[in-house]
């Protein structure tokens, strides 16, 4: 798993390449998931440069049943970052 970010001397990178024909996601890691006051939600925000351009007929939506059924030992993971089927 790749942690993207500014505390570099943390284990982070700044930005990640993903290669084509890849899936990604994101989430926040645990400790940033603690509420310190009920106000405070937390949030990530994510952005992707694409070449050449999208188009929806390239992409495929995540579909959850069919990961699980690929990758069993990422059932945790894969569950954290898909919809429900």
């Amino acid at each position: 798993m790749t942690k993207v970010g500014t505390d570099v001397l943390g284990g982070c990178i700044p930005q990640y390449t993903v290669k084509h024909e890849t899936w990604m996601g994101a989430f926040l890691p645990l400790s940033a998931q603690r509420k310190e006051k009920p106000a405070a939600d937390p949030w990530i925000l994510t952005g992707a440069q694409l070449a050449p351009g999208f188009s929806p007929l390239d992409s495929t939506p995540a579909n959850r049943t069919y990961f699980l059924s690929l990758f069993p030992a990422y059932r945790d993971l894969i569950i954290r970052l898909t919809p429900p089927s």
